[in-house]
């Protein structure tokens, strides 16, 4: 069920979009892969309060009475008593799922809002230039510096905005870029410096 509903709204989303491509690369193009895994992420969180909501009960107390009346009525005089059984258990959890979906769609649909979020703001990353942008899971974006400028401003008026970002940047002069960063508005407490010697990167994390 939880399946069914993500793969749904998945499709949904998918389908929204007029410019999609057979050979879309999720680590480097633009895509929906943070509404889908916030979406799935959102259902499995309110998967057991929607499996034991009153919607979700009620629709079992109706699958167990119609659960009852197919294991009386439903099979043949030879069924074995596990068939019968087997019969009225698909019909009770059918019931409860049935129940539990709205809930658990509600979720869904605000996970996939959630998760929009940076899914936008990688778009609007990929069109400064100056940078690479690489995602190497749904909530993750690293960010390297292709030219002498370091588009820094730029930046920041994407990812200022909410508390859901946190900023880690990694490299030779990461010090330096973190404060670079505070003072353009980044909140210190969302930002840390991690100077390894290598090339420098700023990974952004979508909580």
């Amino acid at each position: 069920m939880r399946l069914a509903i993500v793969f749904t709204l998945a499709l949904t989303l998918l389908g929204c979009s007029s410019t999609q491509h057979a050979n879309v690369d999720p680590t480097k193009d633009a895509t929906a892969v943070g509404a889908i895994a916030a979406a799935n992420d959102a259902v499995a969180d309110a998967m057991p309060a929607a499996m034991n909501g009153d919607a979700a009960t009620k629709g079992r107390r109706i699958g167990m009475a119609i659960g009852v009346f197919s294991a009386i009525f439903g099979g043949g005089s030879c069924e074995p008593i596990e068939a019968s059984i087997d019969r009225y258990r698909t019909f009770r959890d059918a019931g409860q799922m049935i129940g539990a979906s709205h809930d658990l769609r509600k979720a869904a649909e605000e996970g996939a809002q959630h998760g929009a979020q940076f899914d936008q703001q990688m778009v609007q990353l990929k069109q400064i230039d100056g940078i690479d942008i690489n995602r190497p899971a749904p909530y993750v974006l690293d960010v390297r510096f292709t030219g002498d400028q370091q588009p820094l401003d730029a930046i920041v008026n994407v990812v200022r905005s909410g508390d859901e970002r946190y900023l880690i940047v990694e490299g030779k002069d990461a010090a330096s870029v973190r404060g670079a960063l505070i003072d353009r508005g980044i909140r210190a407490s969302r930002v840390e410096a991690n100077d390894d010697g290598r090339e420098l990167r700023i990974r952004i994390v979508f909580e």
